[in-house]
């Protein structure tokens, strides 16, 4: 694949119809190539691109387009086969379908030395036990991927390490194990800044903060979420810094700058389908804050 382009370096996840449409134009070099490794995993990216589209059968019609032979004779693109029809599956909601293949994706990566994919699977295997009855679970996958990342020698798996982190802090948050949270989310912290990950970086002292909160360092987390309010010229582009801004006021019993930030962060944070469908009430308490 040396002398063709690298096509996991085209991704956009915040624009998979674009990205769909790089991946498309490079299949008449791949079949003029007559490389089926490359155009097998070429089409296995083309395929995440339209689950990320939801667009559902599409994705499964591209899968069921990789011959057999393919996948029986190249590794490489049987995992990320795997890995890209349970994500399919996971998207539209049917985990029950997800799980065998992302779990067969991990012993198939270890089996052929595959660490990256294999951490891959370890990691969606995490979002397969959703819910906080499930959160053990979670984390024992999350554990295997991190065990997986940090002692493989492929570079490529350790850049999986900055999202396992991050991962494992929130899943000990949802233990409500927030000195454990922390200390993750600390780990996660010294990563994103060794990768010079300076949004990665912002993110990690975000959680730190809120962290602290949770464990009673009030104004240590005010400070810390009023430093990066301030880095960002004092806008917030999503909203979360103003409801933890928010939350600290209200520890400290200071309700009218508790109400401003409350205001701000409802007025971005009501915006956000995905927040106002998975946790309305929360959307809610901020509207009450800021209007009191």
């Amino acid at each position: 694949m040396s002398n063709l382009p690298d096509f996991d370096q085209l991704w956009d996840f915040r624009d998979p119809a674009a990205t769909e449409l790089a991946f498309k134009a490079l299949i008449p070099l791949a079949e003029s190539a007559d490389n089926e490794s490359y155009k097998g995993q070429l089409f296995t990216q083309i395929a995440r691109t339209l689950g990320l589209q939801r667009k559902f059968e599409d994705a499964h019609a591209v899968l069921d387009a990789i011959a057999q032979s393919t996948l029986d004779a190249h590794p490489i693109v049987r995992v990320r086969f795997l890995l890209e029809r349970g994500r399919v599956f996971n998207s539209s909601r049917n985990k029950p379908a997800a799980k065998p293949l992302f779990a067969e994706a991990w012993e198939f990566g270890k089996i052929h030395k595959l660490d990256y994919f294999a951490v891959d699977a370890a990691h969606m295997m995490g979002f397969i036990f959703s819910g906080s009855e499930k959160v053990d679970q979670k984390l024992a996958w999350e554990e295997k991927a991190l065990a997986l990342a940090e002692s493989s020698p492929s570079e490529k798996a350790k850049k999986w390490l900055g999202s396992l982190y991050n991962n494992i802090g929130w899943s000990y948050h949802e233990m409500k194990a927030f000195a454990k949270a922390k200390s993750m989310f600390e780990k996660c912290l010294d990563w994103q800044q060794a990768n010079e990950k300076i949004a990665g970086a912002k993110i990690s002292k975000w959680s730190i903060a809120k962290m602290d909160r949770l464990l009673g360092n009030t104004q240590q987390a005010l400070t810390s979420q009023l430093t990066l309010l301030k880095a960002d010229g004092g806008q917030d582009e999503y909203g979360y810094t103003f409801e933890e801004i928010a939350e600290c006021y209200l520890v400290l019993q200071q309700s009218d700058q508790a109400a401003q930030y409350a205001k701000k962060a409802w007025e971005l944070l009501s915006k956000d389908p995905w927040l106002c469908e998975n946790e309305p009430e929360r959307v809610k308490r901020l509207k009450q804050i800021g209007n009191s």
